[in-house]
């Protein structure tokens, strides 16, 4: 809305008139008052022109870092670097702090700024987006932003590696996805199935056995955003319980992928869940005070993480399967192995 972007115009001027570091302030400043950002600033309409003009001040202050450091001490902090670190524009590779820089900052200064509202007629070029690019930048920098609310949070939910010998000479690696909610039956009876079959090697009847790169994730509501009220599962509250304590038996016990029988054990009634978490912790050796301790420390930012990449993933259907991350599945196969097996061997011939 109109008085949304009046506000957030104010956000940047306060930061330049009174923000509480004096040296923050003072190297702000030069970026505030950018005669290129003032413009853009103003001439902003929509939500996207919003996120855009967050993105580019939130670049031009690391360009500035980069082009001139502070001193030791001064400004701690992560190493600067321009974001999204691993987006690659079209033809011209990642962004850089050249295309950041205020006018008298040196190097191209003004004249080899990145411009949001000059959208390029071709490709891209270092002061101009196309539409194509413009979008992906959108998505890409709007998802971060939903999973945690900062610019800098990578866009991943890998579980720990699991704790294995060392490959094969030349073994291959078959990455499987599996994307679930904390009390749905049809996920309950897909783990049942699968439980016993994840393991570090997954062997087929035809060809050398793969190092298997299991990754488990939920799906909720929320679209990624864990600020309370926001983090909603939709088996309700007792799900999140479930799922919080899940994760966290995903962060502390990877090894031969434990933390799936503890899985298997919670889903043998999903009407019980979580109830049953200290008998089943105990029956598969797992400690009920680390997994109650992680939830309660760190189980909404886990669970936020996770939503938020099956929310970016396009995952709405429970249980899917992603196999070798080119294979969508939606439910559990009648024969799960022969599934994988033909994948696996799908993409060793197509020289995945």
């Amino acid at each position: 809305s109109p008085a949304q972007l009046s506000a957030l115009r104010g956000v940047f001027a306060a930061a330049a008139a009174a923000y509480p570091c004096a040296e923050c302030r003072g190297r702000f400043q030069p970026i505030y008052h950018d005669p290129i950002v003032q413009g853009e600033l103003l001439a902003m309409t929509t939500k996207h022109d919003a996120i855009l003009a967050a993105w580019k001040v939130h670049n031009m202050v690391s360009a500035q870092r980069i082009a001139s450091p502070p001193p030791a001490g001064e400004l701690p902090g992560p190493k600067p670097r321009m974001f999204p670190p691993s987006m690659k524009v079209t033809s011209l590779g990642k962004f850089n702090a050249t295309q950041f820089l205020a006018a008298g900052s040196g190097g191209e200064g003004e004249a080899g700024q990145l411009r949001l509202h000059d959208k390029c007629p071709g490709a891209s070029t270092d002061t101009c987006l196309d539409g194509d690019d413009r979008y992906e930048l959108l998505s890409d920098v709007q998802s971060r932003w939903e999973i945690e609310g900062g610019l800098d949070v990578p866009l991943e939910d890998d579980s720990p590696a699991a704790t294995c010998p060392p490959p094969a000479p030349g073994q291959p690696t078959f990455r499987l996805d599996m994307y679930l909610m904390g009390k749905c039956p049809w996920c309950a009876n897909a783990i049942e199935a699968i439980a016993d079959l994840i393991k570090c090697d997954f062997v087929c009847d035809a060809g050398p056995a793969v190092r298997l790169d299991f990754q488990l994730h939920f799906v909720g509501l929320n679209n990624g955003t864990y600020e309370r009220p926001s983090l909603t599962a939709i088996h309700g509250p007792s799900e999140l319980v479930a799922e919080r304590l899940e994760l966290c038996g995903r962060k502390h016990y990877p090894t031969d992928y434990q933390y799936l029988k503890f899985m298997k054990c919670m889903d043998a009634n999903v009407s019980t869940v979580p109830t049953m978490a200290p008998e089943c912790a105990q029956q598969v050796g797992m400690d009920l005070s680390l997994l109650t301790a992680c939830a309660n420390a760190h189980g909404d930012r886990l669970v936020a993480r996770t939503y938020a990449y099956a929310s970016w993933m396009g995952i709405d259907t429970v249980p899917t399967f992603v196999l070798g991350r080119h294979k969508q599945i939606l439910g559990l196969p009648k024969n799960f192995t022969q599934s994988v097996c033909d994948e696996i061997s799908a993409q060793a011939s197509a020289g995945l």
